[in-house]
This record gives structure tokens, C-alpha cells and sequence, in this order.
């Protein structure tokens, strides 16, 4: 209904009138009941919801994130499930000559009933459902029905008859439904995430009115760009219901201004209308970090003798992307180019925000505003998680955040048969008319892992299937990823690259770090450590990471009462139903008592586990962009979670920051610093995307009460000579001096004109430091509108975290080291708050309050 008032409003100001009662949509999202089926008692229910959600408030199950409940639920994903709504039809309503019942998303099978009439079954979770409602709507009262059917009782048949097992290696069971359902994979289970194989009104149903003709289906496209004009060619579809043989007008604005008016014929069928656009002087969309991410507004208008009947707005950009795949003297390369510029990738894989999806709208927009913040310029919507909300891909275009779109296949094999591809095909159609207009969608990808995973991970041996099978196997799964997914997306798209698989290459072997995309988990599943990141660097990295436990303020909100003082916490019930990879919490406790030594309890294992996730990310991070231009990306797993528990997550499920987190921002930034011992040297390295200026860096080593033991200072005056300088100190006469378990240093890079980077450094792991407990003075204080926290360290303080209770709140910096004098000021990101109520809230802790 929103839509339509924006629309008269800009058709007033266009000088175009509106007949109102051309097109109406009529909410039905309001009212709702529900019930097991074969129950009495029917419950209020939430639209769009789940029935997981909805029996949690009801009061008929518990939390399904408490304890160990995730397991005794399972019980839900065995039952079908009844949603009801009574509502009413005012007789105007009924003389349109359209009502078109729409579903904009159901999870999954359905068998919908309007006033006791079938109307529709559905088994798609990934596309909408429309039906023709007209003989069955009434004046008066209505009722629609939506009966949920258990993809078990849906999927055995189709088992049962299939020659042989599909493996599906995170499906959490026994029978393995997942490759037969096309609802979110992760709901199956994954190493990160519990099964909940939820379902539901996942999106909104609307009662659709209309006659006259109708929009539908606009796309718009950037054929060229020149340095004076870009040409922009884009077509519509119109439904119409009239037959006189007057013509129709298509006229396309841009920004406000006409652009182009053309005349049409439509009858009762959909007709296609072609249009173009010149653009002069251009203002080209760009990635962050490479230029504005500039959109122009587009609005196609449909109507006849000057009379407005429908109309469709498209936020799009100018920009042409390539990805280049070219054999070179290394192997082959993989990058990305945006009009014409080789971009340097850095982001990470997005996974959706809870295990109930709708119910993760907010927290959605709390991750995108995190993701800008850690200045990303392309993020993995993840194929585990399916396709992203409207509201993601408009940020991404604002923002100038380029999507990596994987579809919906992730490590499993599927039945790649008439019946799968038809329910394939209608799915592609609608999603990629959805995405397409979106200038930050910048590659289709095929699948996660699945070839991979079939060449190496050993799947027909596990499963049983012998060699005649894998062979029908291995030619059905490149026909369908190879030619049928890609002639789907070259019919309704064809503007943008392709890949079959993420990723090209697999990790086993060092030689095939030379060319194409890679997945990286020789850390974490295999023995590599984190000195390894340095060796194994690919082309362009896809996925790579370390674990580490949600801050327990997080996690505490779900554990049982006396976790934190159970001195055998890791042997608990809850903690080992956190933990869902191969690699058990012992083996992170290993790691964090190599690098920090024995945590004091269960929040000293949370907060430990970051800072060893941190220390790794730091040295993978560092060692990608060292390796520029060779390896031309950097995408890390993963950005955020979808529960409260062990994950690769720099986010955790309340949206509070890990440490990790900060190191991405960090090394994410134009402007970063890094300093090491190497050899009898002290090294720094300055690294930089834009033309040098003037300016000096300067060590200073103290002891931690702050006496100073040593300074240097150098000044860079420096022409632009790549990515990083680097400057260097032989110390061989004061190397004991850094190296001593009393001393860690400043390091500071200060250029003229702009903020200073600093940098704290110790040669020694945090374990060995002989650190005193933390002194030091705080004061929150407003500026510009906006809230600050002020700290002045009185001796060395590591690894300081900030939270404010239960409150969440963006900070510019966390979980960061200071040496005694050194004062920081840190932006919190909650400009409504008063400064009086953030002073109540705050908590300070650190390392030595995690450690025994």
C-alpha cells in the first residue's frame, strides 16, 4: 500500500493523473491462528513467522535456543501444521476484474485452501505463489487455510524410489531430506548451526486488485559507457485485460526527468516493451574504496490519453564488472574488474541472521551496517542461506557493496531430474527478475562446494554408490551447473559472470593455490597453524577462518544457571551442544592455553577464544594483502551468526562485535600499519590505497608503568610505490629490550592532515608478558551529537573489551591493547543514547580477567 501512495504522490508532482482503483493490494497479514493439524485448539499466530517461533509464544515450547533444547524439538519437523485466517471482502473489492491471491514466501509444503476450495500446493521455499482468487473471493467473510506438511512425509516417497543415497554431508540425521527440499540447507543442520527444520508464512500474502494493465518484470541494463554518455537499454512486461485498440504509453523517467516516451498495444496476454535511455555525463556506480557508489532512479509509467495506470520504480547504477580468468605465468587468474578498474576484494560470507528468518529482519540491517562500517567492498551471500531480502541488496547499492550471489546448492549432490529442474526453473526466473537491477550483484555462482566435495572428499565411497552411478552422477551434476543453470541466467540476466562452483580449486595441494578461487581450511580442519596462512595464499580466497565462542554476554543468556562457576564447563551438556564442528571445544582450548594460557572459567574461555580467533585473522589477513596483486581478494567465513554458539563468525547472534571483527576493520582500512621482529630488525610496514603525503613514524618501547626505555622516529616523504613501504631498524644492540616480558611498544604513524594510526606491539605471546592488573580512567562525553568513550591507560593493558550490559551497541574499536599514558577515545554508534545511561551500563574487562 506504501508503494502505491509513493507512486500517486510522484504522479501528482509528474503531472500525471491516477486512477486509484486500477491496482490495490489488500494486506492479509493480521489475524492469523494455528494449530497441529488434527488438534482442536487454535493459537494466534505471527505473519510472516514460523511455527518454531509461534508455539515459543504460545507458551507451548520453550525457548528453542536454551540449554540443550534444540535437540528435544526435533519432534516439530515431524508434524504437519494448519494456519488460519478469517477476514473481510467490502463489495467494492469484489468488482475488480483481477484478485490474484500472492505468496511471497512459504516454508515449504503447502496445501492452501480458500473458503474450503484448493487453491494451490506449493514445495518451494525460494519462490512466490500466485493464484487467481476471483470465483472464490465472497462479500463478506473469507477464509484461507494453509496446511504445512512435514518434508519427511513429503520427501520419503521420492527416497524410496531413488537408486541410490545422495550424500548431504551437514544434514543432521540419518535420512538425508535436504537434497530434495528446496527450502535454506542450513536448516538441515551445519557445522555452525543446529538443525531446525522450521516452516511457515516466511513472507508476506496480499490480496492483489486490479484492471486496466499492469507492470510487471521491469529490467534495465547498462549497454555501454563512454567518458561523455552511457546507453542504458531496458525492457517491461505489461499484463493488460483491455481490448479496445487505442495504444498504450510507456514513458521512462530518470531522476524526475523524461527521458523517452514510446507507444504500445496490449491485449489480454503479457506483452514485451523494449526501451533506451541515453545518459550524458555520467556518474558512474562505484565500489567502496574505488568511488561513489552513484544510482540513478528510474521510474517506467504505463497509461493511456495522459492517464497514469501503473508504474514501477528501479534504484539502478551505470557500471559494467567483469571477472577475469586468464592463464598466466602462475596458473590462472581470478579478479574482478568494475568499469574497466582491477578491484582488490575485501569482505566476507554472509549466512542468514537467524535460524527463523523472519524474525531476523532487524538484526539483518545491524550486520549490513557492521559489514560498512569494517569497510567491505564485496560480501558472499552464502548458498547454505539461500537468496537475501530487498533490503540487503539496497543497502549493498548504496554503499557501493559488491554481491557475490551464490545460488541455493551447497554441499550436497541433488536429483537433477524433469521434476527438480521445473521447480528450478520457475525459482531462477523469479529471483534473478528480482536481483537483477541491482548494480552491486556482481556474480552468480553455481553451487558451495559440491564439486569439490565429489572430486575429493571421497562422497561415492561413503555412500556407497559404485562406478557406473558416479558417472551418471558426475556428467548430470556438469550438465546442470554447466549448461542448464547457466543458459537459465543468460535468458532472464546474461550482464554478468559465472561460476559453476566456489571454489576452483581445491586446498589439498599446494600448486593449486595458483590458480582460481579457494576455499582455505588446512587451518581449523586440517593441522595446519596459523604460520601456514603466509604459505598457502590462492589467487582470490573465498573462505577461510578460525572459531572462537559468541561474548558471553551473549551466550550466558541461553546457558543453565551455574555454567560460569562449573569448573568442568566443557564437559557440560550445553557447551558440547554448542559446539557442532568436527573440531571439539578441547581443541580451542588448546590453542588458547598455547597462545594465552588457562582461562578462569567459562567467560574466560569465551573472551580467550576471540583473541586467538583475532590473532589468526591478523596474520591471514596481513599475508593477503602482502600478496597483492597476485592474489586479488580476501573473503573471509564468516561475517556473522544465525544462533548463539561456537561459530567462524566475527558478528555473534546478538550483534555483538568479536575481536576478530576488529582486525577485519582494521585491515579492511585504506591506511593500516603492521610491525614484526625479523631477524636482529624491528620491521614496520605501511600500508596505503591512496597517494602518500608527508609524514613521520615514530617507536617508543616502555615498561608497563610507563617509563620510556627506547624511541626512534623516521620520516616518509614518499611518491605513491605500491600497497606497502616498508621501513626497518636494526637492533641488534636492543633487541633484549623488546624482548623483555616488562616492555611492549607504541608504534605510531603520523601523516600530515590526517589521523594518526598506532599500532600496540609486543615481540613476546601474551602469555609470557608479566602484565599487572589494568589502572586506568574513563569518561564518556558527547560531541557533534554523537557519544564517546574516552580511556587513559596507567599501566599495559591487553586485549580491553567494552560492552554495556545488556545493551548492543556499534563501537569504532574493541578488544584493543594500550600502553600506560596512551589515551583513546572510541566512537559508540548510538547517537539517541544520553551519555548519563551508557555510564550505567558500561564494563570494562580484559586479559588478565579471563585468565587463572
Amino acid at each position: 500500500m506504501l508503494r502505491h501512495l509513493i507512486l500517486f504522490c510522484l504522479a501528482i508532482s509528474l503531472g500525471l493523473s491516477v486512477n486509484a482503483r486500477l491496482i490495490r493490494e489488500i494486506s492479509l497479514t493480521n489475524g492469523w491462528e494455528f494449530r497441529q493439524l488434527g488438534t482442536e485448539k487454535w493459537n494466534p499466530a505471527e505473519v510472516p513467522g514460523t511455527v518454531h517461533t509461534d508455539l515459543f509464544r504460545n507458551g507451548l515450547i520453550p525457548d528453542p535456543y536454551m540449554g540443550t533444547n534444540p535437540d528435544s524439538l526435533r519432534w516439530i519437523e515431524q508434524e504437519d501444521w494448519e494456519y488460519r485466517l478469517k477476514f473481510n471482502l467490502l463489495p467494492k473489492y469484489l468488482r475488480y476484474e483481477h484478485m490474484e491471491l500472492v505468496f511471497e514466501g512459504l516454508d515449504t509444503y503447502t496445501e492452501i485452501f480458500l473458503n474450503d476450495e484448493p487453491l494451490l500446493r506449493t514445495a518451494n521455499a525460494y519462490r512466490k505463489f500466485e493464484g487467481n482468487a476471483k470465483k472464490y473471493l465472497r462479500e463478506g467473510e473469507n477464509e484461507l487455510r494453509i496446511v504445512f506438511k512435514s518434508p519427511k512425509s513429503q520427501i520419503a516417497p521420492r527416497l524410496m524410489q531413488y537408486p541410490y543415497a545422495l550424500p548431504a554431508g551437514n544434514d543432521d540425521a540419518d535420512t538425508k531430506l535436504s537434497p530434495f527440499a528446496r527450502k535454506p540447507p542450513y536448516h538441515f543442520g551445519w557445522d555452525w548451526a543446529p538443525r531446525m527444520v522450521s516452516a511457515g508464512i516466511s513472507q508476506p500474502i496480499f490480496i492483489r486488485l486490479w484492471e486496466g494493465i499492469r507492470v510487471d518484470r521491469v529490467k534495465v541494463v547498462t549497454e555501454s559507457i563512454s567518458e561523455n554518455a552511457a546507453t542504458v537499454k531496458g525492457e517491461v512486461w505489461v499484463e493488460g485485460s483491455e481490448t479496445t485498440g487505442d495504444p498504450d504509453q510507456l514513458t521512462v523517467m530518470v531522476d524526475g526527468k523524461e527521458m523517452t516516451r514510446d507507444t504500445f498495444r496490449v491485449g489480454r496476454v503479457r506483452t514485451k516493451v523494449p526501451f533506451e535511455v541515453k545518459i550524458e555525463d555520467p556518474k558512474l556506480w562505484w565500489p567502496n574504496g574505488y568511488g561513489d557508489a552513484n544510482l540513478y532512479e528510474f521510474e517506467i509509467v504505463v497509461g493511456r490519453n495522459g492517464e497514469k495506470k501503473d508504474s514501477s520504480i528501479v534504484q539502478m547504477g551505470l557500471r559494467e564488472v567483469e571477472l577475469v580468468r586468464e592463464k598466466d605465468t602462475e596458473g590462472e587468474s581470478f579478479y574482478f574488474k568494475v568499469n574497466g578498474e582491477p578491484i582488490y576484494v575485501r569482505g566476507g560470507n554472509y549466512v542468514p541472521t537467524d535460524m527463523f528468518l523472519p524474525r531476523g529482519r532487524e538484526q539483518e540491517a545491524y550486520v549490513l551496517r557492521e559489514m560498512e562500517a569494517a569497510h567491505f567492498n564485496m560480501v558472499r551471500v552464502w548458498a547454505g542461506g539461500g537468496y537475501a531480502s530487498n533490503e540487503f541488496y539496497d543497502f549493498c547499492d548504496r554503499n557501493g557493496i559488491l554481491v557475490w550471489q551464490d545460488l541455493p546448492f551447497a554441499n550436497a549432490l541433488y536429483p537433477f531430474g524433469r521434476g527438480f529442474r521445473g521447480r528450478v526453473r520457475v525459482e531462477l526466473l523469479q529471483q534473478v527478475v528480482r536481483l537483477r537491477n541491482h548494480p552491486s550483484l556482481a556474480l552468480w555462482c553455481g553451487n558451495n562446494e559440491i564439486e569439490v566435495a565429489w572430486k575429493n572428499w571421497g562422497w561415492a565411497t561413503e555412500m556407497g554408490i559404485n562406478e557406473s552411478d558416479s558417472l551418471k552422477i558426475s556428467n548430470r551434476y556438469r550438465e546442470f551447473f554447466q549448461k542448464y543453470i547457466p543458459g537459465q541466467l543468460k535468458r532472464h540476466d546474461g550482464t554478468r559472470p559465472y561460476v559453476s562452483t566456489s571454489p576452483t580449486s581445491n586446498w589439498g595441494k599446494l600448486e593449486n593455490f595458483d590458480a582460481g578461487s579457494m576455499h582455505y581450511w588446512g587451518v581449523w580442519h586440517g593441522d595446519d597453524d596459523f604460520a601456514d596462512y603466509k604459505k598457502y595464499i590462492p589467487r582470490f580466497m573465498v573462505e577461510y577462518g578460525w572459531q572462537s565462542y559468541p561474548a558471553w554476554k551473549t551466550l550466558s543468556a541461553y546457558a543453565p544457571s551455574g555454567l560460569k562457576e562449573n569448573k568442568n564447563y566443557l564437559e557440560s551438556d550445553f557447551m558440547d551442544g554448542r559446539q557442532l564442528s568436527n573440531r571439539p571445544n578441547s581443541f580451542l582450548l588448546e590453542h588458547i592455553e598455547q597462545y594465552y594460557g588457562t582461562p578462569s572459567d567459562v567467560e574466560g574461555f569465551c573472551g580467550l577464544s576471540q583473541l586467538v580467533q583475532a590473532d589468526g585473522m591478523d596474520i591471514a589477513l596481513q599475508a593477503h594483502r602482502d600478496a597483492f596483486p597476485r592474489n586479488m581478494g580476501t573473503m573471509y567465513w564468516q561475517l556473522n551468526d544465525a544462533w548463539p554458539g561456537a561459530s567462524w563468525s566475527t558478528i555473534d547472534y546478538a550483534g555483538r562485535a568479536k575481536a576478530a571483527y576488529y582486525r577485519v576493520r582494521d585491515w579492511y582500512h585504506k591506511r593500516t600499519l603492521a610491525t614484526e621482529i625479523e631477524g636482529d630488525s624491528l620491521v614496520t610496514y605501511l600500508y596505503n590505497d591512496e597517494v602518500w603525503k608527508q609524514g613521520r613514524v615514530r617507536w617508543t618501547l616502555y615498561d608497563h608503568k610507563g617509563k620510556t626505555l627506547w624511541m626512534r622516529e623516521r620520516r616518509v616523504r614518499l611518491a605513491f610505490e605500491g600497497p606497502r613501504v616498508r621501513l626497518a631498524w636494526a637492533i641488534e644492540e636492543e633487541l633484549e629490550k623488546v624482548n623483555n616480558k616488562k616492555a611492549i611498544m607504541l608504534v605510531e604513524w603520523i601523516e600530515v592532515g590526517e589521523e594518526t594510526e598506532t599500532e600496540v606491539f609486543h615481540a613476546l605471546p601474551p602469555a609470557e608478558l608479566k602484565l599487572k592488573t589494568p589502572k586506568f580512567k574513563h569518561r564518556m562525553f558527547k560531541k557533534g551529537g554523537e557519544n564517546f568513550l574516552e580511556i587513559t591507560a596507567q599501566n599495559t593493558i591487553k586485549g580491553m573489551e567494552v560492552q554495556f550490559n545488556d545493551v548492543v551497541v556499534p563501537l569504532s574499536d574493541n578488544y584493543f591493547d594500550l600502553v600506560p599514558g596512551q589515551v583513546k577515545v572510541v566512537k559508540i554508534d548510538a547517537p539517541k543514547l544520553v551519555p548519563e545511561y551508557l555510564e550505567e551500563k558500561i564494563q570494562f574487562r580484559s586479559l588478565l580477567d579471563w585468565m587463572k
